[in-house]
């Protein structure tokens, strides 16, 4: 469906971008200035790409971060799920099959 829709080369790029956006935050610092923003980027690039576990702790850790969360997440918990996005994109670029299993969107 994605493929359909963007093109097997711009979705190749949108995975790779998002790796980037992965790689970046889990590294980050928990002190880091702009996390909150990092966090609601995040979130957005994961949804369009139906990472929705990552979009939906970004969410919250972007709220929490914000002072407006009512369901708080760690900056551990939000690594993990990222860490495990990050490893379904490796797969899948490394010759998995399709699109990884995390890509169904919640509701």
């Amino acid at each position: 469906m994605l493929t359909t829709l963007f093109g097997r080369v711009k979705l190749d790029t949108l995975f790779d971008e998002l790796k980037v956006e992965l790689e970046h935050f889990v590294s980050s610092d928990t002190a880091s200035p702009g996390l909150a923003k990092q966090a609601q980027r995040l979130a957005s690039s994961a949804s369009m790409l139906g990472f929705g576990n990552v979009t939906k702790y970004c969410s919250r850790f972007e709220e929490a971060l914000s002072g407006y969360g009512q369901t708080p997440v760690t900056f551990d918990e939000v690594r993990e799920v990222c860490l495990a996005a990050l490893s379904e994109i490796s797969a899948r670029s490394s010759g998995g099959v399709g699109i990884p299993a995390s890509t169904v969107v919640l509701g």
